[in-house]
């Protein structure tokens, strides 16, 4: 049975994206593919000090990731995503980073054990059953045969949170750079 983990980006209290472009209904949190002929120019604003590494991996309104860890995640076997060229720019530095791209995760899931798993209802789903209820999970259990062995993925019931497989981990550890991912990696019970 293969492990899962959830794959966010490290803490940051100090530095971040600062300013981001609005995609409307371009969201990468939606698991379907965008056209990038309809997305504003992707320049994203960052507050990152001359020297301060940053991390290859960067969330909050929207997915960024550097080239460097597509590529890693390419050759895990991960290949439902979307990598759309975007800059980041320091305005207070003028320096400019144009190796990294808008990251869309392809897909979502419906992997979890509800019951098993701990959260805070967001939105009702349908009495039918057909809509999911929207959660906020404080501890995510998965079921494994609902994964069809996806490698990288989004939660359905909880779009925000993005599962890996251990191959994914196996190849950040192995590939790791100097500096670090800047990546968390929780390991998810599975079931």
């Amino acid at each position: 049975m293969n492990r899962y983990y959830k794959f966010r980006t490290a803490r940051y209290l100090d530095f971040g994206i600062q300013k981001a472009p609005l995609l409307r209904e371009q969201s990468v949190m939606q698991g379907r593919v965008i056209d990038p002929k309809k997305l504003p120019e992707l320049i994203f604003e960052h507050n990152f000090p001359i020297g301060e590494n940053i991390p290859h991996f960067l969330t909050g309104g929207t997915v960024l990731a550097s080239n460097r860890l597509v590529t890693v995640l390419e050759s895990a076997g991960v290949d439902n995503y979307q990598a759309i060229p975007a800059t980041l720019i320091n305005p207070n530095t003028n320096e400019i980073r144009d190796d990294y791209f808008l990251f869309n995760i392809l897909g979502l899931i419906k992997a979890t054990i509800l019951a098993d798993s701990d959260y805070d209802e967001l939105m009702e789903g349908s009495v039918e059953g057909i809509e999911l209820p929207l959660v906020a999970f404080n501890k995510i259990v998965i079921d494994s045969k609902k994964t069809n062995g996806a490698d990288m993925f989004r939660l359905a019931e909880d779009p925000i949170d993005i599962v890996v497989s251990s191959e994914v981990v196996k190849a950040l550890k192995a590939n790791k750079p100097e500096e670090g991912w800047g990546i968390d990696i929780e390991n998810l019970e599975v079931k």
